[in-house]
């Protein structure tokens, strides 16, 4: 989430804590140690743009680092093999990458925030 989601989540946690029946709830801005993200592109719009070059776009989007995707999300352009892509060409999945065994996560719909829920039942 981003620091202002926290802010206001904060303010509803007594509500999460006797909701989800837990002792705690923590919020963090720290998305990428529990985060992979996947790059979804909108290929029938790009193939009519890029044409013959497809192919070589295709291969490079689907090399793009983690560093690189982060950065496209905060500005919503990137240029792969001399073409600028927007947030209409390309967009961004977060999926949990934690411990699925002890964990159940949600994405939002927009990405921008997930829930991680340790299933882990105690005494």
């Amino acid at each position: 989430a981003k620091a202002e989601d926290v802010e206001a989540l904060e303010y509803l946690k007594d509500y999460f804590l006797s909701e989800i029946n837990t002792w705690d709830v923590t919020m963090s801005t720290d998305w990428e140690k529990l985060c992979s993200l996947k790059v979804l592109p909108n290929w029938k719009d790009l193939g009519k743009r890029l044409g013959k070059q497809m192919k070589e776009v295709a291969k490079a989007v689907n090399e793009l680092t983690f560093a690189q995707i982060s950065d496209f999300m905060k500005t919503g352009s990137m240029v792969v093999c001399g073409f600028t892509l927007g947030a209409e060409d390309i967009s961004v999945k977060r999926e949990f990458n934690g411990d699925a065994k002890r964990y159940e996560a949600c994405v939002s719909d927009d990405g921008g925030l997930m829930v991680a829920i340790d299933t882990t039942c105690d005494e």
